[in-house]
């Protein structure tokens, strides 16, 4: 293996193995409200790098790549936030699905991204 694939390996161990490691040694309890944060954050990241190798062998521009990661990836994360403050409702997740497939439409379709 070349020395970019085993920095890719390491970084995406650490990553993976970073936030089960974080949740199982804190109590949300005991942590100040700007760490509540961090699983949150660790979620949206495993998505990004889960989307971005699942379009990296695509013929999409980068742009579209990463527009389309973020749209594809944050959208669980806005969904468990919503559940984490009891404020998701069935409404909620048809406006989500609503968002990805015109999101992803646009970012396929649009010649502005290129």
């Amino acid at each position: 293996m070349s020395e970019n694939k085993w920095r890719e390996w390491i970084l995406g161990m650490t990553l993976l193995l970073s936030g089960p490691v974080f949740i199982a040694l804190t109590s949300p309890r005991d942590l100040p409200l700007p760490l509540l944060i961090i699983p949150y954050i660790w979620l949206l990241a495993i998505l990004l790098v889960a989307t971005f190798a699942v379009l990296k062998g695509t013929k999409l521009s980068k742009k579209k790549v990463v527009a389309l990661a973020i749209v594809v990836s944050g959208t669980p994360v806005l969904l468990s936030v919503f559940l984490s403050v009891s404020r998701l409702s069935f409404k909620d997740i048809v406006l989500a699905v609503i968002f990805v497939i015109v999101g992803v439409w646009y970012i396929l379709y649009s010649d502005l991204i290129d």
